[in-house]
């Protein structure tokens, strides 16, 4: 079952970085996010738990929670909209995330690299 499960992250990772690279290359919708990862197993409700603790800081806001059911939203339930956010608002955002120890990392699907 731990194969299946590291395949599952490496197909929605790739998905992910699908997404991410067509942003960049003229598909995006002029949105920039952060897309926050959790630690696998996360349960939707502690990751959006997590959102609620760091609603957001100035322009980089929480986005609400997907009721499409689609499968990035399942695997990355937690979204800010940072498109018109300063440095320091992401700044305090990141920050604000980092206290929690079930976040293991956050991208931004405009991040060219």
């Amino acid at each position: 079952m731990g194969q299946r499960r590291v395949s599952a992250l490496a197909g929605v990772a790739i998905g992910v970085t699908f997404l991410a690279s067509s942003a960049g290359c003229g598909l995006s919708n002029g949105l920039e996010e952060y897309v926050v990862h959790f630690a696998p197993g996360t349960p939707t409700a502690t990751a959006r738990a997590v959102g609620n603790d760091c609603p957001g800081f100035g322009k980089a806001t929480l986005e609400p929670a997907d009721r499409g059911n689609l499968a990035t939203s399942r695997a990355y339930p937690v979204r800010y909209d940072i498109t018109n956010a300063s440095q320091a608002d992401k700044t305090a955002l990141l920050n604000c995330l980092k206290k929690h120890a079930i976040v293991r990392g956050v991208s931004d699907t405009n991040d060219d690299t």
